[in-house]
């Protein structure tokens, strides 16, 4: 089984080296590494080729994004290039258990027609120092702990595995983004991408292991944790979110999710096709009533607190007030 390793990197320097060393000591080594730097200015990609010529061990190949087109697509970028029957995203600052490549290569050689296994991870501050949470304990709404069992809905929703903990089969993976347009990075990560058509097409695990420590810290592309009303940092990030996205926002991201399931799995799991369904009807209410004046777009926002959706597949209170004063 061969194992490939797709790796973004964009300005890593501080953590790049202890993460690539904490993959090299690994029980099993990665046969392929797609390194793809987004257009870095700290030498970046010098580190990560120094120290993979120095192990010697694995064939490695850079690809240069001449200008930065974000993480998500140069994921996507990098899966594409890849040749393994295996496929782990891997971060710029995260640290690998040494066992995460082999256990996910026992779990695709019991399970061969598996698409995606994910498993959790300790939280680790900039220092690497464990600040006592989980990345699935910060996810508890989600129910990662469920696999392939969790509710289409929620996982239509928002299917909140993070990338760096994933294991993909290396076909699914790079037929899916040969496919996908550019476009779809305006409305999901390439991790939520292919865990929502993974979920359409066929056979997922979740793996209990806490097979890496997670850094968060200032840089992030994106969070270890879910939206916290007393954050400052996550207010921040979802003021600047709203300003950005379009009137039709969430009808174009469920709307390409739904066509994305029917055209990339043909004997598509129709409980996930209705979900994107009935999110792309939600969406399609939420943005008419949204073009209301206050006391309609209020009248149609309590119909949707009143069906649950805010409290279980949004943030409740906080979407139910952007949606009446936005």
């Amino acid at each position: 089984m061969k194992v490939s390793i797709a790796l973004a990197l964009h300005n890593g320097a501080a953590h790049l080296d202890e993460q690539l060393l904490s993959i090299l000591q690994g029980s099993r080594l990665p046969d392929e590494w797609v390194i793809v730097d987004d257009a870095s200015t700290d030498g970046s990609a010098g580190i990560a080729m120094s120290r993979l010529a120095a192990s010697g061990i694995g064939h490695a190949v850079l690809l240069t994004n001449e200008k930065n087109i974000g993480a998500t697509l140069s994921f996507a970028k990098a899966a594409r290039h890849t040749t393994g029957d295996v496929v782990l995203f891997c971060d710029q600052d995260d640290i690998w258990h040494p066992d995460k490549v082999s256990a996910a290569c026992d779990l695709f050689e019991v399970k061969p027609a598996l698409l995606l296994a994910y498993h959790d991870g300790d939280i680790i501050d900039a220092n690497g120092a464990l600040d006592g949470r989980t990345i699935w304990g910060t996810r508890k709404h989600a129910k990662l702990d469920a696999g392939g069992q969790r509710d289409r809905m929620d996982v239509a929703a928002n299917p909140d595995i993070k990338g760096c903990t994933m294991a993909l089969n290396g076909d699914f993976v790079r037929k899916l983004f040969n496919r996908t347009p550019a476009s779809f990075a305006n409305y999901w990560g390439h991790d939520h991408w292919c865990a929502l058509v993974a979920w359409g097409s066929g056979p997922i695990a979740a793996m209990p292991q806490r097979l890496i420590k997670h850094r968060l810290h200032d840089r992030n592309t994106s969070g270890g944790t879910r939206f916290n009303a007393l954050s400052p940092s996550h207010w921040r990030k979802r003021l600047r979110m709203m300003r950005e996205q379009a009137p039709d926002h969430f009808v174009q991201r469920y709307s390409m999710a739904a066509s994305a399931i029917r055209n990339h799995a043909p004997a598509h799991d129709p409980g996930m096709a209705a979900a994107l369904d009935r999110h792309l009807d939600i969406a399609r209410r939420r943005m008419e009533f949204k073009r209301r004046n206050l006391f309609r777009r209020t009248a149609g926002a309590l119909r949707l607190w009143h069906e649950g959706y805010y409290q279980r597949y949004a943030n409740g209170a906080w979407t139910l007030l952007r949606d009446i004063l936005a």
